[in-house]
């Protein structure tokens, strides 16, 4: 049977290198997955060559599980973004170095035809993102683990609030 994958995501962007800047990096906790429980982050791009007719620029979202291992899919994406870099992942700041850090993001099809995150380059995206958006469990535990960054709020970021507040890690720290 041939491989006849699609070459539009749901959301519209198609398949292709896309000149991309990270304003987005989420530590969504410990997630049930069909591969068990799994620490997970969404990383979001905001990709600077397609616009909406309002002049802001589309995003796209992938979520990642929160292994660094020479065989993961965020080992991978990171050795490629940070192409002769070296980086320590494990220290304090960690994934926050993502933010405001452009790239050429590669949009393929993934076998069962969904467009996916491949890879993605170094690119000087030039001046920074006015909107980053980061949450991190432990920043937000050291600091009393209140209320949820404002930018949970927006109508927008809905979907963002869910994940976090339905994540095992949570809802053992709000107990």
């Amino acid at each position: 049977m041939p491989f006849n994958a699609p070459k539009v995501s749901k959301k519209g962007i198609e398949a292709g290198v896309y000149n991309a800047l990270c304003y987005c990096v989420l530590d969504i906790g410990m997630q049930e997955s069909k591969f068990g429980v799994q620490h997970k982050m969404v990383i979001g791009w905001k990709l600077l060559d397609k616009t909406y007719d309002d002049g802001n620029n589309h995003s796209y979202h992938q979520t990642f599980s929160v292994k660094i291992n020479p065989k993961s899919k965020l080992h991978e994406l990171l050795s490629g973004w940070f192409m002769g870099e070296d980086v320590d992942w494990t220290e304090g700041e960690g994934f926050a170095k993502l933010l405001n850090r452009g790239c050429q993001l590669v949009l393929a099809p993934n076998e069962n035809g969904t467009i996916v995150v491949k890879t993605a380059m170094p690119y000087d995206a030039g001046d920074a993102y006015s909107k980053s958006e980061f949450f991190s469990f432990d920043d937000w535990a050291a600091s009393g683990a209140g209320a949820l960054p404002e930018f949970f709020n927006e109508p927008r970021n809905e979907w963002k609030k869910t994940f976090v507040e339905n994540s095992l890690t949570y809802k053992e720290a709000v107990k």
